[in-house]
């Protein structure tokens, strides 16, 4: 029942298709270990079948014959057939678990790999959750079937025993049993249905919790500074009683299906021991042994069929869960090496926008025929309202997306037959918001160029300050970062991502204003490094601030997917266009006067 809120997705692709990907994804090593579980299912049918058989046997001696050494022979027999189907049982358990983890291993080392290599409009057009759910969640749904699928087969094998011993005993306990099929059927489907339903609604009731509690946590500042504690509890314990609700609905459905299962096991039960009766009283090798044996089989007989029924459902949704999983591993990426694409090699490291246009979606132009020159080894800044075109700008150099016409050239070399993995190697970004990795510091500086010696890593943060309020940490260098950095100032965060950037000595190099986060002070610090940094080698600057503006020597003016205005900071303010209106609406009162100071 784990995966039933998936089951009644439709799938792409049928079910032959996908129990061969499903086939594809047990290894070598895991076919031999499935096979190890299906004999270990075999010998724990055949000894969970004797051993009540024994016992019979043992029971019918006592009250005939009762011969103390066969009694305590069938005991010992009797004891070392129970003795072997909690050692199956638990060898079942233990390699269908470790069958299952590494069956997840696989399916998510192929997804994640996938997942690294998409390009960037794949990622931009998914909802970050849903590939989360998808490598996490529906690898986990598929495993659980394979886990059911190995439950199956062994409840399949304790069925078909069951029948052909009570087939032995009496072919009227074989239509006794049967009766338990249409008893469980209807159990199955009651579980099926209003189970189900409620089962999802406490599943969703929990993620609305898990999702409110992280909320309200990740806002708790907010709440303490508008004095709304009471307020964001009261959300909390609101949600809490409807999950409550829901949960006390659920018990009610399990109060009437476990003893409906324990009621109709009684009716089989005195079913059989009427039948038996009469039966013994016509055949005289009808024995008490074997009525015995015949209970313990029917009554047995009825929770393989439930457990069959419930599989079935669990294997559909296991099967919808991989169909997404398969979405994800054979999405063809819209960003690749072209067949005769060649290493990128520098010299000039010029860029060229020649007529680019580009939409994210259809009939929704963020740059419109965008044509200019980025001179080797000068900073451009590129500016603009929000919206303008400014990142896109940056993006299509990082060749995240291709343009819709035009192309783009670096170095006289299309960056569409260009390959993706020496593109990267010349060309680093810097976002605006800085991402480290769990991991120590140094770890997060390596990113950059992992084989950096640590006296390369030391003599950078010395030469932009960052080594001040590094050595002040705990452990230095050797820090452990919290979830994403955030034991760290957001000035801080930036200054180990610019280290990052330098240590790996790109280039070209693009920043989204990667100092936007540093108060003056730590700016002014890291103002010398970066201007050496950029010495050299071709900068695009997206500008939030006064200080870039002043310092480069190209700027492009992007307004509604146009370059409109191109030049450096007098040429461009003496036209009093929409330069000189952002310069005034928002660059001026960063309280620099003139571009001379």
């Amino acid at each position: 029942m784990g995966g039933s809120m998936f089951a009644d997705k439709k799938r792409s692709r049928g079910s032959k298709q996908l129990l061969k990907i499903f086939w594809s994804f047990i290894g070598k090593d895991l076919k031999v270990l499935l096979l190890l579980v299906s004999v270990i299912i075999v010998l724990y049918t055949i000894a969970a079948t004797y051993q009540p058989i024994v016992l019979a046997n043992a029971i019918d001696v006592t009250i005939d014959n009762p011969v103390i050494d066969v009694i305590l022979t069938l005991t010992l027999i009797y004891l070392g057939l129970s003795i072997l189907v909690w050692i199956f049982q638990s060898a079942n358990v233990w390699f269908t678990s470790i069958l299952s983890s590494r069956f997840i291993d696989n399916i998510r080392k192929k997804a994640f790999e996938k997942l690294v290599d998409a390009d960037m409009s794949y990622h931009h057009k998914q909802q970050s959750g849903n590939i989360t759910s998808r490598v996490i969640n529906d690898s986990q749904e598929v495993a659980t079937g394979l886990t059911v699928f190995t439950g199956t087969s062994s409840q399949f094998l304790l069925i078909f025993a069951t029948l052909i011993v009570l087939g032995d005993i009496s072919l009227y306990f074989i239509f006794i049993a049967l009766l338990a099929v249409p008893a469980a059927i209807l159990i199955t489907k009651f579980i099926g249905t209003i189970g189900k339903k409620r089962m999802l609604q406490v599943r969703q009731a929990y993620g609305k919790v898990s999702g409110q509690l992280a909320e309200n946590l990740a806002g708790i500042t907010i709440a303490k500074s508008f004095n709304q504690e009471e307020r964001t509890s009261k959300v909390i314990r609101d949600l809490n009683y409807e999950t409550y609700g829901y949960m006390k609905q659920l018990g009610v459905i399990f109060m009437l299906v476990f003893p409906s299962i324990s009621f109709v096991a009684t009716i089989l039960t005195v079913l059989v021991l009427i039948v038996g009766g009469v039966i013994s009283q016509n055949d005289p090798f009808m024995t008490i042994g074997q009525i015995y044996l015949a209970t313990v089989l029917v009554t047995r007989f009825l929770m393989p069929i439930i457990q069959l029924s419930n599989n079935f459902t669990q294997l559909q949704a296991s099967l919808a869960a991989l169909d997404r999983i398969v979405d994800v591993i054979e999405a063809e990426p819209g960003i690749k090496d072209s067949d005769d694409a060649q290493a990128l090699e520098l010299t000039r490291s010029e860029i060229a926008f020649n007529d680019v246009s580009f939409a994210y979606a259809k009939d929704t132009q963020v740059l419109k025929k965008v044509s200019f020159t980025i001179p080797s080894g000068q900073k451009t800044a590129i500016v603009g309202h929000t919206g303008a075109g400014k990142t896109t700008i940056t993006n299509l150099i990082m060749r995240f997306y291709d343009p819709m016409s035009g192309n783009i050239l670096v170095d006289g070399q299309d960056l569409k037959n260009i390959t993706l993995d020496s593109l990267y190697d010349q060309v680093s970004y810097v976002s605006q918001d800085p991402y480290l990795f769990a991991g120590t510091v140094i770890d997060n500086i390596k990113y950059g160029k992992p084989s950096a010696s640590d006296d390369e890593i030391y003599k950078i943060c010395e030469l932009i300050g960052a080594d001040q309020f590094i050595d002040a940490l705990p452990l230095g260098y050797e820090t452990p970062l919290q979830e994403s950095g955030k034991s760290l100032s957001s000035g801080q965060r930036q200054m180990i991502t610019i280290v990052r950037t330098m240590l790996s000595d790109p280039k070209i190099l693009i920043l989204d204003e990667a100092t936007s986060r540093l108060d003056a002070l730590t700016e002014s610090l890291v103002q010398k490094a970066q201007f050496m940094l950029f010495e050299g080698r071709t900068t695009v600057i997206i500008a939030h601030r006064l200080s870039t503006i002043r310092d480069v020597e190209q700027i492009l003016v992007v307004d509604d997917g146009e370059l409109i205005e191109r030049g450096n900071h007098e040429e461009l303010y003496s036209l009093k266009g929409k330069y000189h209106e952002l310069y005034e609406t928002y660059y001026s009162h960063q309280g620099i006067e003139t571009l001379a100071d």
